[in-house]
């Protein structure tokens, strides 16, 4: 399934450097709110692996400085983040956490489960 995604973290080359800090940034906080999502959870071995795959994730990026990522592996980048924030948001749901879609009144939102 091709999201696209290479359209959006791509720029032509006289453009490039300032895309790339956008894209850093945008992989910055993406992460940080997936590890401020992990600290709320209660202590599982879910939010053990999931917590290392977010850091990995960090760990990814400080490479990116010195080699910058091609479109695919963005591309693939993205679809990890997605799949944390997906798996983080079951945690939540089933912990019930609070801002989560269990913790909130049902038919208010649209969302059905």
């Amino acid at each position: 399934m091709n999201l696209g995604l290479s359209r959006v973290f791509t720029a032509p080359p006289d453009e490039e450097v300032p895309m790339l800090h956008a894209q850093f940034a945008i992989v910055r906080e993406t992460t940080e709110v997936i590890l401020q999502r992990l600290e709320g959870l209660p202590p599982s071995e879910r939010a053990k692996l999931l917590g290392a795959c977010a850091r990995d994730c960090v760990e990814e990026t400080t490479h990116w400085s010195q080699s910058p990522p091609r479109p695919r592996d963005l591309e693939v980048f993205a679809k990890r983040l997605f799949v944390l924030h997906v798996e983080i948001t079951k945690l939540e749901r089933l912990a019930g956490c609070p801002g989560s879609a269990n913790s909130r009144s049902r038919g208010t939102s649209g969302w059905t489960s």
